[in-house]
């Protein structure tokens, strides 16, 4: 008996930017996610 069957395939991707951190930005680095961008969860 063979059977066929239609199964869903997510692929998805995800980008991880880096940068130095720095005097100037180092209370943003060190307060963690900003929370002005959405959640991508």
């Amino acid at each position: 008996m063979e059977v066929q069957q239609t199964v869903a395939v997510r692929h998805e991707e995800v980008r991880v930017e880096r940068e130095p951190v720095t005097e100037a930005n180092r209370s943003d680095a060190m307060g963690g996610p900003d929370s002005a961008r959405p959640s991508t969860k």
